[in-house]
């Protein structure tokens, strides 16, 4: 009968700094005597009970004791007891939603996890991820405070942990469960954890799983849209490519939406590596696609294009225009593919977007005067445009081939 006082009041001095050595020694000895397992489960009670929850002292306590009982540098040896047993007691114990039983219960996770982390069994695992997700939801409902933003910092220690041994191969839980909360705090994880994150998703974005485009578009949203940090941005790009480029013979409409639906605007794109990745996207697809979905493409191609003059932007050098080198340098082969297929639609807008580019050279030449090698590559092409007898367009070459669809405007009249 006496030991629940005893344990409890043994629980609220640890919590006094002077106290804390002399507190801790004593449990160390019960825990070792033939009490030790009772006074174990005694605590486990404390976490579990409704009368504790305004007891934050006893509730820290208790969780302390565990922690150090069976994961500290001196750890009790006779105590036979695993993980699973005791974690939900500390889950219990988050019930109380008080900032300092979070921090110990945290605490305790995370030395779990450095130290056995690759002993853990899927019951434990399980619930270390429960009592995660638990303290994560309370971050997202409290205030931030210094003391909360420690936990926080532990927390994600302990994700950083846990994606080691997926790494490594010595993680035995739930591998979605683990990247489903790295989803929900996101931007608070540092990019290459967030990057695994993308490659995890993007490896069920296939057309044999079901809703395979819904989740592609929500990718976009989440971690293209939504996500400022240019390396992200990137890693999501390079997967949309790949995916586009893997699966568009059979799916050009639905990918050819869900690609404009969001790089539609991305001439007013302030980041240039993330303007000229998506630039190339948009050029590979427009020369990879049927002749109505070139149109809409070429629609995109076009703002950024005549980018610098609708923004007034002066270009100092070369590298200051890539993406609109990039889509000069698309149309030209544009041009000279669609020639040769029917509609030739695509290849006309084409050519009425590279001599419209051009007079703004000349008309409006401060923006890109620095950038020479788009005019070169566009009057080149221009200046390589031959058409045979019956007018019929082509390219100059030792064997020139002429277009059966595109033909010059004969203006001889008789």
């Amino acid at each position: 009968e006496s030991l629940p006082p005893f344990i409890a009041t043994l629980c609220r001095t640890v919590n006094i700094e002077i106290y804390c050595p002399t507190s801790w020694k004593i449990m160390r000895n019960l825990f070792g005597t033939h009490l030790g397992h009772s006074t174990l489960d005694t605590m486990r009670k404390i976490l579990r009970s409704d009368g504790s929850l305004c007891d934050v002292g006893l509730l820290r306590g208790a969780v302390f004791y565990i922690n150090m009982a069976l994961w500290g540098n001196k750890r009790v040896q006779t105590l036979k007891c695993t993980p699973a047993a005791v974690l939900p007691s500390f889950q219990a114990a988050l019930r109380c939603k008080h900032t300092v039983v979070m921090y110990e219960v945290m605490l305790s996770v995370q030395r779990l996890v450095n130290k056995h982390g690759n002993e853990l069994l899927d019951p434990s695992w399980y619930l270390v991820l429960e009592i995660i997700k638990l303290i994560f939801q309370h971050i997202e409902e409290f205030e931030s405070t210094p003391s909360l933003s420690q936990v926080s910092t532990h927390l994600h220690e302990t994700l950083d942990t846990i994606e080691s041994l997926i790494e490594s191969g010595m993680f035995n839980g739930c591998v979605r469960t683990v990247f489903d909360i790295i989803e929900r705090c996101s931007t608070l994880r540092p990019e290459s954890s967030v990057q695994r994150l993308i490659s995890y998703i993007s490896a069920t974005i296939t057309p044999a799983q079901n809703r395979w485009l819904e989740k592609l578009d929500s990718l976009l949203c989440r971690f293209y849209l939504q996500d400022k940090r240019p390396g992200i941005r990137l890693t999501v790009l390079g997967i949309l490519s790949n995916i586009v480029q893997t699966n568009r013979r059979l799916f050009e409409k639905e990918l050819v939406r869900i690609v404009l639906g969001h790089l539609s605007n991305i001439a007013e794109e302030p980041n240039m590596a993330v303007r000229t990745a998506a630039t190339q996207l948009l050029v590979d697809l427009f020369l990879n696609c049927e002749p109505e979905r070139a149109l809409e493409i070429l629609d995109v191609l076009e703002k950024i294009l005549n980018r610098a003059f609708d923004q007034r932007i002066i270009a100092e050098g070369e590298e200051d225009a890539e993406d609109i080198k990039m889509t000069a340098h698309g149309l030209v082969q544009g041009l000279k593919t669609a020639m040769y297929q029917h509609p030739p639609t695509p290849a006309i807008r084409a050519f009425a977007l590279m001599t419209n580019h051009l007079d703004k050279h000349y008309s409006n030449s401060a923006y890109l005067n620095q950038v020479t090698s788009i005019r070169f590559m566009m009057l080149e092409c221009i200046l390589h445009l031959r058409a045979d007898k019956h007018y019929r367009i082509g390219i100059a070459s030792a064997n020139p081939r002429y277009s059966m669809f595109l033909m010059a405007h004969n203006a001889v009249t008789t």
